[in-house]
């Protein structure tokens, strides 16, 4: 060890006794893979029904972010292809503060989106909750904008 100062020197002894009890750091986990299907995953081909009573069928998983997983699904009135996204506290870990906080992005998202009228931004169709006896579900429902897949 260089030690470019005398008033330092001193301290060497100390920080090489600290090096030597600290504990070895944990190994890190390999992040998650999107493309993989999670515990926040729905069944494809599972009919989500809306408190209004729209019924929305999913059709296949399109992918997923860091607390939503989208999919898409077909209106049964209209036929019309929609884009369902939805979020889950479930999997969040022990501190719900972190799914909280994700589930009030969520609907400050629904909310703007709500309000928002602009042709290049697909249209708002709905969004609700789901309640099950372990979860509940928040859905945002839009229509589909076709393209293709930036990651392929």
């Amino acid at each position: 060890m260089i030690v470019n100062s005398p008033r330092l020197a001193r301290f060497a002894p100390l920080r090489a006794s600290w090096l030597a009890r600290r504990p070895s750091p944990r190994p890190r986990r390999a992040p998650a893979r999107s493309k993989r299907p999670g515990r926040d995953d729905v069944d494809v081909r599972t009919t989500l029904t809306s408190p209004s009573g729209e019924k929305f069928q999913l059709l296949e998983r399109l992918g997923s972010g860091s607390s939503a997983v989208t999919y898409r699904a077909r209106c049964e009135s209209n036929g019309a292809d929609v884009a369902l996204k939805t979020l889950t506290l479930r999997g969040r870990g022990r501190s719900t503060n972190g799914g909280f906080k994700a589930v009030e992005l969520f609907e400050r998202e629904c909310a703007t989106l709500r309000a928002l009228d602009f042709e290049r931004v697909p249209e708002y169709v709905d969004s609700f909750t789901l309640d099950s006896e372990f979860d509940r579900r928040y859905v945002l429902v839009q229509r589909l904008a076709v393209g293709r897949n930036l990651e392929d």
